[in-house]
């Protein structure tokens, strides 16, 4: 073990730059051959979230979208809010509107009733004759 010390203490450096110019992946090899098998790390990809692939590219596109709009400088709260809103109004059911159970006056009708006329003077107005 002395000798490789000595001879790594002389040529040490030199022969590991000429084995990376000459065979990195033996250099490399090398190299991982060093480490401790406790601080050997394991990569892997994973998404933020524990999100499925589907639903990162989901979010990629929400969020790409945010910044097409301009609103990359809106608080996340208020993004989110403007997106839930949107989202309510555009899947809302439409309300189904049924015709009226009875007949309304017409205009002519109303305005040939002297009851209806009074009410719809300016006088007839309660806070028009307060002002007055």
């Amino acid at each position: 073990m002395r000798d490789i010390a000595e001879v790594w203490e002389a040529a040490g450096r030199d022969v590991l730059v000429r084995l990376a110019n000459e065979d990195p992946g033996k250099l490399a090899q090398i190299a991982y051959g060093l480490i401790p098998c406790e601080l050997a790390v394991s990569v892997e990809q994973r998404i933020p979230g524990s999100l499925s692939p589907e639903q990162w590219q989901t979010l990629r596109g929400v969020l790409d979208a945010v910044e097409a709009a301009g609103a990359s400088g809106v608080s996340p709260e208020t993004v989110s809010e403007w997106i839930v809103e949107d989202l309510r109004a555009r899947m809302a059911k439409p309300v189904e509107v049924l015709p009226c159970p009875i007949a309304l006056p017409s205009e002519d009708t109303l305005s040939a009733n002297p009851a209806y006329r009074r009410a719809m003077q300016p006088s007839a107005n309660k806070c028009s004759a307060e002002k007055a």
